[in-house]
């Protein structure tokens, strides 16, 4: 999420409103004992660039970790490959 609240901050936005509630209003939230009168968070227009890049950066980083347990996978089995104990 740190990508995205620094892209926040370059566009001139305050980024501790990702830690709000996404689904209520900016509006309701930051105003207090107010109704909810505004879209929510997430379909904001103002905020829905970042949310698509919070989507976006934790596909990515699960991506990684797959990619990552995968490749120890295959390094670990390559270091029995040659040996005679018949693991793996």
């Amino acid at each position: 999420m740190g990508a995205v609240k620094n892209a926040m901050t370059r566009d001139g936005l305050d980024p501790d409103i990702m830690d709000l509630d996404h689904d209520k209003s900016v509006a309701s939230q930051m105003k207090k004992g107010e109704d909810d009168d505004g879209p929510p968070l997430k379909e904001d227009e103002k905020y829905q660039k970042y949310f698509k890049m919070l989507n976006m950066v934790s596909y990515e980083d699960t991506c990684f970790s797959v990619t990552k347990l995968v490749t120890v996978r295959l390094m670990y089995r390559s270091s029995f490959a040659g040996s005679s104990n018949g693991c793996c």
